[in-house]
């Protein structure tokens, strides 16, 4: 991440993060002692090898969200100390940056792991319930015992040996839209799951064969500023009629979701979406120049979408019922600034910090219900301080809400 704090006058700061997140090697048989995961000499990985780590995200966007956070879309995959990843087991993930504190959070988009497993609460193929850090379950493939996993394969194409197997690093396609008046957004990807098995395994997967030439659509939304998101919901051209014929590939979201109302405690959402229905599915598009003049068509679609109900307290950083800065006025401000917050009951802390992230003006006390803060415009030594962005941060029990003001 790079940091300015003058609209790009002056110097950026660089703040970099690793995406690392652990793993384990599951066995590969039940009550066996050797892992399932093998190095090229046949040898078992032992956990400290196995990790999941983004990659394959180079076409992607990010929004700022309502709490000034950055938050983008990429995809995690599970690789090895020496940099091999198994492309078959790759999840799509968010991760946000919050300019206050420096903060980067990685959460599951889909799948999702468990909470309760509190050694490895994000998405483990093998294990998705209950004993924890065991196999979930075996089947048994060309006579050998394999854990079962769950597995999506999110790209518009099903061959990763395309493009000298590349064509995951030039296929991934992942966007997000900003969040509207009403903290709702939606993630959009691209998947062919069913396509690659339906070409690869046939006879494991009959119920898979019609989605042959099928890249779908696949939506998550968020009915709360991203702190939580749907099951997705998956469009092509076998199940959504109006799809019929088409190969949609490369599917943008128009900036933002169009709020329509209420069905009963959802908020519903008009989506606009942008694709390129591509009549020569795949490799074409990177590799080599379209020939023929009937090879793609530019579309436009809209769908309504009943969003989910906000998840309570999934996210420590977006609780209104519990931590919220209502408001903050004027903004922008010269010499006094007034804040609204509000707060259930507790010690906390209320910082600004310039957009270097340091740390210019604290205040901690206790407080209940609504809060009348303020903040002059002077750091702690009473030094006037210059015009531009800040960042206002409250914060109790390890909960924290943030709002950008401009100061000019």
């Amino acid at each position: 991440m790079f940091i300015c704090s003058d609209y790009g006058s002056g110097d950026w700061v660089y703040h970099s993060y690793f995406s690392t997140l652990p793993s384990w090697n599951p066995p590969g048989e039940p009550h066996s002692t050797l892992g399932f995961f093998t190095d090229d000499e046949g040898e078992p990985f032992v956990d400290e090898d196995l990790f999941w780590q983004i990659m394959n995200t180079g076409h992607f966007n990010a929004v700022v969200d309502a709490s000034s956070r950055v938050r983008a879309l990429g995809l995690w995959g599970l690789t090895t100390a020496s940099g091999a990843y198994l492309p078959e087991l790759q999840t799509v993930k968010s991760y946000v940056y919050d300019p206050a504190d420096q903060s980067l959070r990685i959460r599951d988009v889909h799948p999702k792991g468990d909470p309760a497993n509190s050694a490895f609460p994000h998405f483990t193929p093998w294990d998705l319930q209950p004993p924890w850090q065991e196999v979930d379950s075996y089947t048994v493939i060309d006579g050998q015992s394999t854990p079962e996993m769950l597995t999506i394969f999110p790209f518009p194409y099903w061959d990763e040996t395309e493009h000298d197997h590349a064509m995951c690093f030039h296929y991934n396609h992942l966007k997000l839209s900003e969040p509207n008046s009403e903290n709702m957004l939606v993630a959009i990807w691209q998947d062919s799951q069913r396509a690659r098995n339906a070409r690869l395994y046939p006879d494991q997967y009959p119920e898979h064969l019609p989605y042959a030439n099928s890249p779908e659509i696949v939506i998550a939304c968020s009915a709360d500023d991203g702190a939580s998101w749907s099951e997705p919901i998956y469009l092509n051209d076998v199940d959504t009629p109006e799809l019929a014929g088409l190969i949609p590939m490369w599917v943008y979201p128009a900036n933002t979701v169009q709020y329509m109302g209420m069905q009963g405690n959802r908020k519903v959402g008009r989506l606009g979406l942008m694709f390129l229905n591509d009549n020569r599915w795949g490799a074409l598009g990177i590799w080599n120049p379209h020939v023929m003049p009937d090879s793609c068509m530019v579309m436009f679609a809209e769908l309504e979408i009943v969003f989910p109900e906000p998840v309570a307290n999934l996210d420590p950083s977006q609780s209104p019922e519990v931590l919220q800065i209502s408001n903050a006025y004027p903004n922008p401000f010269r010499d006094q600034l007034s804040i609204k917050a509000e707060i259930k009951a507790g010690d906390y802390e209320f910082k600004v910090f310039n957009i270097k992230g340091q740390c210019v003006h604290e205040h901690r006390a206790w407080g209940k219900g609504t809060l009348d803060l303020s903040w002059n415009g002077l750091d702690a030594k009473g030094k006037r301080l210059p015009a531009g962005i800040y960042l206002l941060q409250l914060k109790t029990g390890g909960r924290y809400s943030t709002r950008k003001v401009l100061k000019y």
